[in-house]
């Protein structure tokens, strides 16, 4: 059977290693806009810790460098898939745009968010592919935005929020919008203010 040390010095290189650390170092010292938070496949939320996939004796593992600079793996893809709880919710001024869906629609939506839900925590290098910020925010000076446009089938715009809760080992997506046309990234800067209205300071980045 592989250990976890053994898993690791086959998943991650030296070289990753090394400048994924320093980079981890000076994000901590960095303000809010200047912190990297992609390098190569890999890929992090908030430049203290980085993310990716690697394929080992062909099996797929979540790798992640953390915050303390440690290689560890979280991992096999496939246990962490089948343990994933995806919870769905939705914002009470999305609730009305979504019924004037069909439901067919209704249904292409949901199931597009579960599957972003699942993407962001089993490979959040391939999320952050498909899925952006037209703006990114910094709330009070410690947190940042966890808001993100996507597309459904049927050209339905969707901008939701997107946390996860690794105590509970799951992911919840807030539905905030969705509309169909083009105009979702036009709504994306007050869908934001409106849902970040309780936190003091919230700041463009």
């Amino acid at each position: 059977m592989t250990n976890e040390q053994e898993l690791i010095s086959k998943a991650v290189s030296d070289r990753e290693c090394s400048e994924i650390t320093e980079l981890i170092k000076k994000n901590k010292m960095s303000q809010a806009d200047d912190i990297v938070d992609e390098y190569e496949e890999w890929h992090s939320s908030d430049g203290n810790s980085f993310q990716t996939l690697k394929t080992v004796f062909g099996t797929e593992y979540v790798v992640e460098i953390n915050s303390d600079c440690e290689p560890v793996v979280l991992g096999k893809l496939y246990d962490l898939m089948e343990d994933l709880v995806i919870e769905v919710e939705m914002g009470d001024d999305c609730e009305k745009d979504f019924r004037k869906l069909s439901e067919k629609e209704q249904a292409e939506v949901i199931k597009t968010a579960e599957h972003y839900g699942e993407l962001f925590e089993t490979d959040r290098a391939e999320f952050f592919k498909i899925a952006h910020q037209p703006v990114r925010f910094r709330l009070d000076d410690k947190f940042d935005s966890s808001l993100y446009c996507f597309r459904a089938d049927g050209d339905i715009g969707i901008i939701a929020s997107v946390d996860d809760d690794p105590v509970f080992k799951s992911v919840i997506v807030t539905l905030l919008s969705v509309s169909k046309g083009g105009d979702t990234e036009k709504k994306f800067v007050p869908v934001a203010q409106s849902f970040y209205r309780h936190f003091t300071d919230v700041k463009q980045i």
